[in-house]
């Protein structure tokens, strides 16, 4: 790693520079033909010399370095550097990793059907996702991973997410898997290949008690709004649910139209606006709302979080413009800027910061950042003219301070913590497929199965003294271990329902809509 640093570091004025060198050709090719003058001719001439300089210093390096030189690997650093010059959100996307990238903004990805997890020094099958070449070999939660590739791995989660990732980079389309099979007590060798699968866009959608519906919204790619109608289908038609609770928590923001699709099913006038986009070089656009929602709901709560950002917390924040709807959790990430993506000869690609969103209030959700020294002196309220924005309900609003909640609460759910998950994947790991027998359905009261509960308290006195150091809370803990059983037999929304049981943000959320 330091290698790899200390070369960017004896690169990077010469990459940056010619980055600025192709900045400048590309300025002028693709300036509008005018009547010249002295002054853009001086300019022309000027910039001209610039280039042949770093024309002169390529040629003397690659006729005269001491060293061979991988120019496919220095222009992606130089790109790379240079956009992350511009701004925090501006990027640099290698042709190796769009593929990924734009899969996600479709809704599908791949992977090898495996989550992993560290557990009494093991690498332990946590999930198995159906219809993958892993669950075709007989691989089930619990089973142990004991080589990939003929590699011993080391159980470190960060060891192993950077092993699976650089397998990924490298286009490998399968792996060699050597694991334990607690079924059939006995190693197995199983060759893996990655599959494709829909990452859907809505997670957990379900009605937590009668006329609510609950969903988690995770991105916003080309499939959400779809997911998001097809929700509000099943239960407000369905189900009669007219309260809505939508979880952005996690939500690093996506596609701003899809945004936009959703906010119009949740403001019912038309003409009203919704946010706007503008950029020094892009014109202003507004989104305004149709007044034609299909569905009728009245209260709605959403549930941010720091992590909830960009074209999420602009869902969040004109709700909270137009007094929609009651923003509960923590302060948001602060990202109000619009990217687009350019595509490049080589397959790579480039995302440019193009635009910033403003909300109906005309208030900005950007928070300052380094090198942004025209935003920062144009959002200051002194410089702007306009020190205080309301909501049309007239309650004051922040501005360049991402969302700030109408109820900030601690997110933090402390059965949940990775102090209890510490003490509890090791205790499921050694008997999931004796739990396998005791647990068939995921509706059981896992409280009330005593031979479980007989399990996880004898392996709780052994791990109190194993983890002397640590806070206690027994009642957490083996709230935790049920989390775990119903994540690894039942899947992903099984759990994260449980979760809810015990989240303070949650429980406000239900409290909201129940005044």
């Amino acid at each position: 790693m330091s290698t790899n640093l200390d070369t960017y570091k004896k690169w990077q004025p010469f990459l940056l520079g010619l980055c600025a060198a192709i900045g400048l050709i590309a300025g002028m090719n693709m300036r509008q033909v005018q009547k010249p003058s002295v002054e853009t001719n001086a300019i022309q001439l000027n910039s001209m010399d610039r280039i042949q300089k770093f024309a002169d210093v390529m040629g003397y390096i690659q006729s005269k370095y001491i060293d061979s030189i991988d120019l496919e690997k220095s222009t992606d650093l130089a790109l790379d550097a240079w956009l992350a010059s511009l701004d925090p959100y501006s990027d640099y996307i290698p042709s190796s990793e769009l593929n990924s990238f734009s899969n996600r903004m479709n809704g599908t990805d791949e992977d090898f059907g495996l989550d992993l997890v560290v557990a009494d020094s093991k690498i332990v099958i946590q999930k198995v996702r159906e219809a993958s070449d892993a669950a075709a070999a007989g691989m089930q939660a619990g089973d142990q991973i004991k080589l990939i590739n003929g590699l011993q791995i080391k159980p470190d989660m960060y060891y192993l997410d950077s092993l699976i990732d650089s397998i990924l980079e490298s286009n490998q389309d399968s792996i060699e898997i050597a694991w334990y099979s607690h079924e059939f007590a006995r190693e197995q060798n199983s060759k893996i290949g990655l599959s494709p699968f829909k990452d859907n866009a809505v997670g957990l959608s379900f009605s937590p008690e009668k006329g609510v519906v609950y969903l988690k919204l995770k991105i916003l790619n080309k499939e959400s709004y779809r997911e998001f109608m097809n929700v509000l289908e099943t239960y407000v038609s369905g189900k009669n649910c007219n309260r809505l609770i939508i979880d952005l928590r996690g939500n690093a923001g996506g596609l701003v139209h899809e945004a936009a699709y959703i906010l119009n099913q949740l403001i019912p006038e038309k003409d009203i606006l919704l946010f706007k986009t503008q950029g020094f070089k892009t014109a202003a656009k507004e989104f305004k709302s149709t007044g034609k929602p299909f569905f009728r709901l009245d209260k709605i709560v959403v549930l941010v979080d720091n992590e909830t950002a960009s074209a999420a917390e602009l869902i969040a924040a004109s709700l909270q413009d137009l007094d929609r709807a009651t923003i509960v959790g923590q302060n948001t990430y602060g990202k109000g800027t619009v990217l687009e993506q350019y595509s490049l000869p080589d397959g790579s690609a480039i995302r440019l910061a193009v635009s910033r969103f403003s909300t109906n209030s005309g208030r900005l959700i950007q928070k300052p950042y380094e090198n942004s020294e025209e935003y920062n002196y144009l959002s200051n309220p002194e410089n702007s003219g306009e020190a205080i924005y309301y909501s049309r309900k007239k309650r004051r609003l922040a501005t360049n301070k991402g969302v700030v909640p109408d109820i900030e609460l601690d997110a933090t759910n402390s059965a949940f913590d990775s102090t209890q998950q510490l003490i509890a994947i090791p205790i499921i790991a050694g008997h999931i497929h004796e739990i396998k027998k005791l647990v068939a359905n995921p509706k059981e009261s896992l409280k009330s199965n005593k031979q479980l509960d007989l399990i996880l308290k004898n392996e709780l006195s052994k791990a109190k003294t194993k983890y002397s150091g640590i806070r206690w809370n027994e009642e957490q803990i083996i709230q935790t271990c049920h989390a775990t059983i119903l994540l690894w037999l039942f899947g992903e929304s099984t759990f994260q329902e449980e979760r809810l049981k015990t989240d303070p943000v949650f429980q406000r959320a239900l409290q909201e809509l129940r005044n």
